[in-house]
């Protein structure tokens, strides 16, 4: 993990802002799905990724592996594969 060297203070609602440097460099508007984890070291909090989503474009690369015959974009797409099925 990086130190961002933000701090942030909870109000009393439990609501902590997210700076926008860190919203900006993701990507996240207002709306972006956020799913939170508790971890050994204290807290994360990420873009919502769904397996739905998961299984979709896991789907989509094996199809497309199964249909080119370009060995560089075989070894591409199994890697991503592999990268994907390991989260």
């Amino acid at each position: 993990m990086k130190a961002l060297g933000i701090v942030r203070r909870m109000d009393e609602l439990g609501r902590v802002v997210i700076p926008m440097e860190v919203r900006k460099a993701n990507g996240w508007v207002a709306g972006t799905p956020m799913e939170m984890f508790a971890t050994e070291e204290g807290f994360l909090v990420r873009e919502y990724q769904s397996n739905s989503e998961k299984k979709e474009l896991l789907g989509a690369l094996n199809d497309t592996l199964l249909h080119t015959e370009n060995d560089q974009v075989k070894e591409i797409l199994s890697k991503a594969i592999k990268f994907i099925n390991k989260e």
